[in-house]
């Protein structure tokens, strides 16, 4: 089911993701227009993506922190940073197992908005069938099972501290709420999917890991992490600000 970005009650404390979003990205004007591409914001998102992915030093800010969750959990953790999408990302794989024809992963994906000063986690529990194929490799047929939004049963600990060391490393990135991440906003269109007509405010700020997954069988509270975001809880609300500059280095 769509549900749109309103400023209503529930919603006008998030109006810093809003900011950033129509700062970046010419909310109104369709990608296959030439005015898409000359809009500024667009301009200094590749200009950002450059740097921030093809850069070696600065993208090794972010490999090192990946490395450093790795050993601290003493789990594997692989990244998905896709250089076209505005964000670092990677995987912790909590739990995995295989055998020639079926492979479970129990995971927590997060990822630093390269638009914003935001961040987003949450675990997903996925299932691959595998058949040989003609070629070297098997073929692999993924299916996400459950999303789980917040802090719950098995992630409940790695979550809480993944999200304090996120906030700690990374300072006023704040969390985006699982139900803020689905929201639609009408007429935004984002850079890296061209053929997608109505993009999510997950969209805009990370990748499209989550556009296959059926929002009828999340697990936890979607709306975990708002009361992060409401006016008065929160002296960090108030400086929350678009950085168009690579996150700084975690360690």
């Amino acid at each position: 089911m769509k549900h749109n970005f309103s400023f209503n009650t529930h919603t006008q404390d998030f109006w810093p993701i809003y900011d950033a979003i129509k700062h970046i990205y010419p909310i109104g004007i369709k990608r296959i227009s030439n005015a898409y591409f000359d809009y500024p914001g667009i301009k200094e998102l590749v200009a950002k993506l450059g740097s921030a992915i093809n850069e070696a030093e600065t993208y090794k800010s972010w490999t090192q922190f990946t490395e450093e969750i790795s050993k601290h959990y003493n789990l594997e953790v692989i990244g998905t940073t896709y250089g076209q999408a505005p964000s670092y990302s990677a995987n912790i794989i909590i739990e995995q197992t295989e055998t020639e024809t079926f492979k479970t992963v129990k995971k927590l994906s997060f990822a630093i908005s390269l638009v914003g000063n935001f961040f987003t986690i949450y675990g997903v529990d996925e299932t691959f069938i595998i058949e040989k194929g003609d070629g070297l490799y098997p073929i692999s047929y993924p299916s996400i099972n459950i999303v789980t939004a917040s802090p719950l049963k098995e992630f409940e600990s790695i979550f809480k501290e993944l999200k304090e060391t996120i906030e700690t490393k990374f300072k006023g990135y704040k969390f985006i709420p699982y139900a803020v991440n689905s929201m639609v906003i009408d007429g935004l269109q984002v850079t890296y999917l061209d053929d997608k007509e109505e993009c999510t405010i997950f969209n805009a700020l990370f990748n499209q890991f989550l556009d296959s997954y059926n929002t009828m069988f999340l697990r936890g509270d979607q709306y975990f992490g708002y009361q992060d975001w409401q006016t008065g809880n929160s002296d960090t609300f108030k400086s929350v600000t678009v950085v168009l500059s690579p996150p700084p280095p975690p360690f």
